[in-house]
C-alpha cells in the first residue's frame, strides 16, 4: 500500500524524528566541536558518546562511533565508519519510525559531529 502525504505533513514527520533525536540522543553534556571529535579519532578511532552521566562503568547508554582502523575492535572496511546505538533507543526508532529514522539520523548525526557517518546499528548487549 502507498500512502502519499503533504509537504506539510512530511515536514512534520521530520520535525518529529529531529526532535526525538534531540531528546533521546543527544550526548549527556552536550555536543562538542566537530574539530574536537577530529581530533579523538586521530588518538582512538572511535568515540563514545554517553547519553547519560557515565559512572565509568562502560555500561552506561552511550552511543559507540569506530572507524575501521580501530585496533580495539573488528569493524569491517566497508561498514566503516559506523555508530552502534543503545539496543531500547534503536528498536524504539524503529517501532516508532521503520527505516524512514536512518537517513535523518545519519544528517542529524552528521551536522552535531562533523564525522562521516555510513552504518548505522544497534549495541548487542
Amino acid at each position: 500500500m502507498i500512502y502519499i502525504i503533504s509537504e506539510q505533513q512530511n515536514e512534520r514527520f521530520l520535525d518529529l524524528i529531529f526532535s526525538y533525536l534531540d531528546s533521546n540522543l543527544t550526548p549527556f553534556l552536550g555536543w562538542e566541536s566537530s574539530r574536537k571529535y577530529k581530533e579523538d579519532l586521530l588518538v582512538d578511532d572511535e568515540i563514545f558518546f554517553h547519553i547519560v552521566e557515565s559512572d565509568g562503568s562502560g555500561e552506561d547508554a552511550h552511543m559507540w562511533y569506530s572507524l575501521h582502523t580501530n585496533p580495539h575492535a573488528t569493524v569491517p572496511k566497508e561498514v566503516s565508519p559506523l555508530i552502534t546505538l543503545p539496543s531500547v533507543q534503536y528498536n524504539s526508532l524503529d517501532g516508532f519510525f521503520g527505516d524512514f529514522w536512518k537517513p535523518i539520523f545519519k544528517k542529524w548525526f552528521e551536522e552535531n559531529t562533523g564525522l562521516r557517518l555510513k552504518t548505522i546499528d544497534k549495541q548487542g548487549w
